[in-house]
């Protein structure tokens, strides 16, 4: 029988929980051996962990994102009817186009399942609830301020 010295003068994979590590190991102890495959080990789930954080403040700085041109949009909005309240009908359609424009990449993100499938459903939910209530808003203003356009035109 080979004594632990001599095992591990030869080439040979190690087995530990579920990793394989290939290699000379010369005049190693196998304790040694294991403690290598450990280190292997914790840096693998070392630069697990991290790529899992990063994913994470991916997904919460795209909800950000989503919310802050969800604001913009309300806001825009809100221009829009301001500026139709003092008879500014002009700004008010160009603000109410640029509100419009916003909904309709917020709604791009939000139904296309490449970028949905990364968002917390809670999350999901709630930008799709304030996603139709901006978009009720847009409607009655486009009501509005068309019926008021086009009666100046004509």
């Amino acid at each position: 029988m080979l004594s632990k010295r001599k095992l591990a003068r030869f080439t040979r994979t190690v087995f530990h929980q579920g990793v394989r590590t290939h290699g000379v190991f010369h005049d190693l102890p196998l304790s040694s051996t294991l403690k290598m495959v450990k280190d292997k080990l914790r840096n693998r789930d070392k630069r697990q962990a991290k790529a899992e954080q990063r994913r994470v403040e991916s997904a919460q700085r795209r909800v950000d994102l989503l919310r802050a041109q969800l604001a913009s949009c309300f806001t825009f909005a809100d221009v829009a009817e301001t500026e139709h309240n003092t008879g500014h009908e002009q700004i008010a359609a160009r603000s109410l186009a640029h509100a419009e424009e916003g909904c309709s990449t917020l709604v791009h993100f939000l139904s296309n399942p490449k970028h949905s499938r990364r968002t917390k459903c809670e999350d999901e939910k709630e930008l799709l609830a304030d996603t139709e209530s901006l978009r009720r808003k847009l409607d009655e203003l486009r009501r509005l301020i068309g019926r008021k356009v086009r009666s100046c035109g004509a």
